[in-house]
Order: C-alpha cells, then structure tokens, then sequence
C-alpha cells in the first residue's frame, strides 16, 4: 500500500499540474486537487514532515505551471497544519489510531466529504486572499471562493471515494 500512496501523490500533482497549465476553465473557476493530495498522506508523516511536504509540492506546483510561485505552497501549508485537526473533529479519536494507510480509507464518504470540503474551503480561502492581492472586489473573490470549493469540493470527494473505497 505504501507504493500506492506515493503513485497517487504524483498522479494527482501531474493532474493538477496539466490543470495549471493547459485547462483554465473561468477566471471565476479555481480547480485544484492539492487539498486532496495532503489529506490522503498517511498520519505516520506527522505535521511537520507533512508540512515540509505541502510547501515543496506547492512550489513544485507553482514553479512548474503558469501560476504565481509561492501561491499554492503558502495556500497548502494552513490545510497541512489543520489536517489532523479536521480529521479529529470530523472522524473521531480511533481515525488517528491507523497510521499506515490514508485516513481516507477509514472514514464514510459523508465524512470523506465533509473533511474535503473544510480543507478546500481554507486552501481556497488562502489562495483567493493572495491572489486578489487587493486589487479586486470583494464580491468577485467571494463568487470565485464559492465557485472553487464546490467545483474543487466535488471532484476531490468523487475522487476520494473511487481511490480510498471502504472495505
């Protein structure tokens, strides 16, 4: 399992990477799959190693695509930081216990859910902030952040329940 988890990590950043670069659907419309990429880290990692993960994934992302570089690596490290947080809140104390798979495995597809949206909603939240940079309405960012976490929300939760199905 644990090759699976690292080849799901790079296909998921080779997605977001063709997103970045080749499909930008509305300037309304934010897709990003990176908020799944974290959470689907087995917990053995802790937080500091799934830090140092995020950051070199968002640069990675950033450097590599046509974004702005830093953007999604300062946008990734709050869900890195709140990941086991969300999990605890919405899973309960025994989703901690297993540290060898994906915490994604264990959880329900609402739960699955819930959790996805929570970290979309801060990554979004944090990646809107920075990119507006003050120079657009409040109401256009606020349409953008709404847009993206349900568009970004529902195919990372569609995504979740095909790789990390409940046995």
């Amino acid at each position: 399992m644990k090759n699976i988890n690292w080849i799901v990590f790079a296909c998921f950043c080779l997605l977001q990477l063709l997103i970045n670069n080749f499909f930008a659907p509305s300037q309304y419309l934010l897709l990003s799959f990176l908020p799944l990429i974290i959470v689907g880290l087995p917990l053995k990692y802790g937080t500091i190693v799934t830090m140092l993960m995020a950051f070199a994934t968002g640069l990675g992302v950033d450097v590599l695509s046509s974004t702005a570089i830093g953007i999604s690596a300062c946008a990734l490290l709050p869900v890195a930081l709140l990941k086991n947080v969300v999990l605890y809140m919405v899973g309960g104390e025994e989703l901690l216990s297993n540290h060898e798979n994906s915490p994604l495995a264990y959880q329900t597809f609402w739960k699955n859910a819930l959790t996805l949206f929570i970290l979309c909603a801060l990554y979004f939240a944090v990646y809107v902030w920075i990119d507006a940079a003050g120079t657009r309405s409040f109401g256009f960012n606020t349409v953008r952040w709404c847009c993206s976490v349900l568009v970004s929300g529902l195919l990372s939760c569609l995504c979740a329940s095909v790789l990390y199905k409940k046995s």
